[in-house]
């Protein structure tokens, strides 16, 4: 059993990277239980000129992911830090005070570190999906709002298909649907580090992947609407 934080008394787990390449980009990631698996080694993170470390901290919301990004130690000073979009909020409160809480949480990160990226949650099979696009929907606008990247994820993850969740219909399953997450956070990773601002590009999955995935990046901003006829 993982260990209690001393920061927000929930159970919470550090892996860190070891003998990265002199060349290779260090990327922390922060989020909720559905980094259990990359933090346990259950599930790779594809190969390439990344490095990954990972915070996570099962149930957790935006308030309380907040705290443990103000109080993780690092090893060294990371090149992009990935925030997962909290899930756990569907059920803490309103989607205005969501959206509160998820601000000050970016600009917390901000106030750390230079390069901060948000990767959206996977859906839930227990909560009706029009609830969780609206919450969703208020992550993008404050995203955009502070002019940080959102990936979204969610047409990645096909109700139809059972076999990416695991029996709880909350958590991804460890052999179909974690491997197209992890995929999804390095190429959000790679995206940010590797392509100038301003380049409208597709992200492509990395090489020797299970399963074939093109990430979307969510636009900054309102989009403008269709000319009228």
């Amino acid at each position: 059993m993982w260990p209690r934080s001393a920061v927000t008394n929930h159970y919470h787990k550090a892996a860190f990277p070891e003998n990265a390449g002199n060349n290779s980009k260090f990327v922390m990631v922060f989020g909720d239980s559905h980094l259990r698996s990359l933090v346990d080694g259950y599930v790779q993170m594809p190969k390439g000129d990344l490095h990954f470390g990972y915070s996570c901290t099962p149930g957790i919301c935006a308030a309380a992911l907040r705290k443990e990004v103000l109080n993780e130690t690092l090893p060294e000073e990371p090149d992009l830090v990935c925030l997962i979009a909290p899930g756990n909020n569907l059920s803490k409160n309103t989607f205005q005070q969501a959206g509160k809480e998820f601000a000050s949480l970016i600009r917390s990160a901000q106030g750390r570190w230079n390069k901060v990226v948000v990767i959206d949650f996977p859906n839930r099979l227990t909560v009706e999906f029009p609830y969780q696009d609206m919450l969703r929907q208020e992550y993008h606008r404050v995203a955009a709002s502070m002019n940080v990247r959102y990936l979204s994820t969610v047409d990645h993850f096909p109700a139809r298909n059972s076999d990416l969740w695991c029996r709880d219909g909350v958590h991804l399953s460890d052999d179909h649907g974690m491997p197209i997450f992890a995929q999804l956070i390095w190429c959000a990773a790679y995206f940010h580090l590797k392509v100038p601002q301003g380049i409208k590009t597709t992200l492509a999955a990395p090489r020797r992947t299970i399963r074939r995935v093109t990430p979307r990046l969510v636009v900054r901003g309102t989009p403008a609407a269709p000319p009228q006829r």
